[in-house]
Formats: structure tokens, C-alpha cells, sequence
């Protein structure tokens, strides 16, 4: 009986394993493939840009000064600071560069989710898009223009109600980049190359990464930005799916993130992630499904699929525990079949991570580096641990750069 139960649990994880690596490795294939690309400049869309700001004094000014000196005309951007909570002088710093500031201050109702309800609830300025923009970030001179001409393809294609999410990457901190600088910045890539732009060509339903991404007026009417968790553009972007409005990639307006330089800033960041991801399963999962019955979209199911496999770590794991269970089942009539399985998810495994590592980002990540992988998988693992046994509750704080 319990030779039994193993050889069940082990058949369900090497289904599993094989399934999510299969998954991730077609979309990869895919992501090398296809090369998006958007043509004309049409400078008719109106921006209002929100960039929500806790405490950002220090950093706030380039993102700013970024935006300001972006190739478009200046009279259709709108820069707004959502300076919420701040107990520095955000504002002070934000109105220096010459830009409208909005003063939020809710103790009880901290977050970024919440600061951007309560700015896109304030705000009564006409726009076509508004953009959302982190306060530690630098956006490409072309962002605008790429976002301009998505925008008047998608109203080409009758779609006014859509959300526009922009490529985004991560800036090395020095010319000599850490193993886990390296890794971070790869798999941002793969991200934005192997999962967003493909499944864009697709026509599948995507996330919002939370920064550098535009909603439409009307999307924004259908479905008001309503996101209180620490994942809040993940939970918003799930309402959209719901909703109907597609999240498209556009992978040429690129917005650039400065990296977190010490791995200790980095873990409060990924634990932070990790917790809300999980919390957003519970939520989001069922209600994917219901409505891929309901409405009779199957894209639905598969953006539930998409989330459960949001994390890659998901498929080793569940590929060690196959190898365990096969172990330790005992001989059994599939065992041959189920062994072959887990070898076809470990080749397919090691593909994935050949096309992350050397084909995700113009700069191809050093083979010696992966010497490093079990560091970076053990890192993520332990995040993740962290998050299910219920360390560091949520709270929007600056991370550390």
C-alpha cells in the first residue's frame, strides 16, 4: 500500500515536471523566433505619467529628467509624483525638476496599489494612456513613440480598451557584474523575451510587470485599477484578463531599472514578491478558471497555467521530488516510463536554461557563471520558504539600491 501511494505521488510530480518544462521550453523556442516590431510614429496620444514615489529623494530626479528628455512632444506628457506616505523630501526633490506633485498621506491604507487608486481617482487631466513609471527608474528615449504607435495599431484593430506593458531591465551596477547580478538580469530577460513577447504574438493573456506599462481611458473605465496586494500588478492584470482587455508587450519602449547592489536588499524584495505571489494564487487561480468556464475562454485557463508556472524554481522542485519518489517507490510496472519522463524534463530543463543564459538578452551570461546556479536556485528557494512560513508581513518600504 504505501509502495503504492509513492509510485502515485511519484507519477503525478514527473507529470508535472515534464508538463511545466515542456511549457516554458516551447515558449522559449518561440520567444527566439519572434522578433515584434512596430512601424510608424503617429505623436497623437496624450500621456499622463504617474510616478508613485515612498521616500525616493535620493533617486528621483534621473527618472524625471528621463522622461522629460524622451523623443515626443513635450505638450502630450503630463508628469505626475505620487509622493505617498514620504517622511523625506520626495516632493521637495520632484517639484525641483519642474513637475506636478500630489501629496497622499493614509497611514492605514499604505502601498503602492493603493497610492495609484487613489491618483488615478484624483486625477482630471485629459489622456489617452497613462503611464506608470517606478521612481528608480530610467525610461529609453523611445518609450513614448513605442507606446504611441502600440496604441494606434491596437485602435487600428478596434481595441481602444487595452494595457500596454513596455520591456522591462534591469541596469548593471558596476562593469564587473556579480554572479547574482548576472542571473537577475538574465531571467528579467527571458521574462520580457521567452514568456510577455511571445505570448503577445499569441494573442495569450499576459502580466504587468508594475513598471513602464500604460492603460487606456477606456480600459481604465471597464476596469478600474483596483489592486491592494503586495503583487499589485499581477492581481490587476488578472482583472483585466477577466475583464476581457488584453496586455500586450511592446518590446521596444524599454524602461531601466537600477538594480539592488546588496543581496540582503535584494532578499527583502524577492521574500516580499514570493508572499504576495502566493497569496495571489489562492485568489487568482480559481477565479481563472471559473471564469475559462464561464465565459468560455480558455485563454483564462491558461493564464492559470501562466501564473503556477510564474516562478521557475516551481519545476525543479517538483522534478527533485520525482527523482526522490522514484527512489524510494520500489519497482513498480511504469517506473521505466516514469524515469524516462524525469530525464525528458531535466534535457528540457537544461535547454531552457542554455536559451536563458545565452540567448534571452544581447549580452549572453558567461558559461563559468553556472557554477553559481545552485547559489541563485538555493537563494530562491529560501525566499520562497520564507514566504510561506509567513516572514516579513507586507509593507510598501524604499528598497535599497
Amino acid at each position: 500500500m504505501q509502495h503504492a501511494v509513492v509510485a502515485i505521488l511519484a507519477s503525478l510530480s514527473v507529470f508535472f515536471a515534464l508538463c511545466g518544462s515542456l511549457y516554458i521550453t516551447c515558449f522559449a523556442v518561440a520567444g527566439i523566433r519572434d522578433r515584434l516590431s512596430l512601424s510608424g510614429h503617429t505623436a497623437h496620444t496624450r500621456f499622463l505619467v504617474l510616478v508613485p514615489a515612498h521616500n525616493e529623494s535620493s533617486g528621483i530626479q534621473p527618472t524625471l529628467r528621463s522622461v522629460q528628455r524622451a523623443k515626443y512632444p513635450k505638450e502630450l506628457i503630463h508628469i505626475v509624483v505620487v509622493a505617498d506616505n514620504c517622511s523625506d523630501d520626495t516632493a521637495e526633490s520632484a517639484r525641483a525638476c519642474g513637475v506636478e506633485v500630489w501629496i497622499r498621506s493614509d497611514l492605514q491604507n499604505r502601498g503602492k496599489g493603493q497610492a495609484l487608486t487613489w491618483a488615478l481617482e484624483k486625477a482630471a487631466v485629459p489622456f489617452d494612456l497613462v503611464a506608470i513609471i517606478d521612481a528608480d527608474t530610467e525610461i529609453d528615449s523611445a518609450f513614448f513613440t513605442a507606446m504611441d504607435s502600440a496604441y494606434a495599431h491596437s485602435l487600428r484593430c478596434q481595441r481602444p480598451d487595452v494595457a500596454l506593458q513596455g520591456r522591462y531591465v534591469f541596469a548593471t551596477t558596476s562593469t564587473s557584474s556579480s554572479w547574482f547580478e548576472q542571473f537577475t538580469i538574465a531571467t528579467k530577460a527571458a521574462e520580457n523575451s521567452f514568456s510577455y513577447r511571445p505570448r503577445t504574438a499569441l494573442g495569450l493573456a499576459n502580466l504587468i510587470q508594475g513598471n513602464g506599462f500604460c492603460i487606456s481611458r477606456g480600459a481604465l473605465f471597464k476596469v478600474p485599477f483596483v489592486a491592494a496586494s503586495i503583487v499589485e500588478d499581477a492581481e490587476y492584470a488578472v482583472s483585466l484578463a477577466l475583464g476581457g482587455i488584453p496586455v500586450v508587450h511592446v518590446d521596444e519602449a524599454r524602461v531601466i531599472s537600477r538594480m539592488t547592489r546588496r543581496l540582503k536588499d535584494a532578499a527583502t524584495q524577492r521574500l516580499r514578491w514570493a508572499r504576495g505571489t502566493f497569496t495571489l494564487f489562492g485568489s487568482a487561480l480559481p477565479a481563472l478558471i471559473r471564469g475559462a468556464v464561464q465565459q468560455r475562454r480558455w485563454q483564462l485557463a491558461e493564464m492559470a497555467l501562466m501564473l503556477l508556472f510564474t516562478s521557475r524554481v516551481v519545476i525543479v522542485y517538483a522534478t527533485l521530488a520525482s527523482l526522490a519518489l522514484l527512489a524510494f517507490a520500489g519497482p513498480f510496472e511504469f517506473l521505466r516510463l516514469l524515469t524516462l519522463g524525469v530525464l525528458a524534463a531535466l534535457v528540457l530543463q537544461f535547454v531552457y536554461l542554455f536559451l536563458v543564459l545565452r540567448k534571452a538578452d544581447s549580452e549572453p551570461v558567461p558559461f563559468e557563471a553556472i557554477a553559481f546556479m545552485p547559489l541563485y536556485f538555493g537563494f530562491l528557494g529560501a525566499m520562497q520558504l520564507g514566504a510561506v512560513l509567513g516572514w516579513k508581513r507586507k509593507q510598501w518600504n524604499r528598497t535599497n539600491r
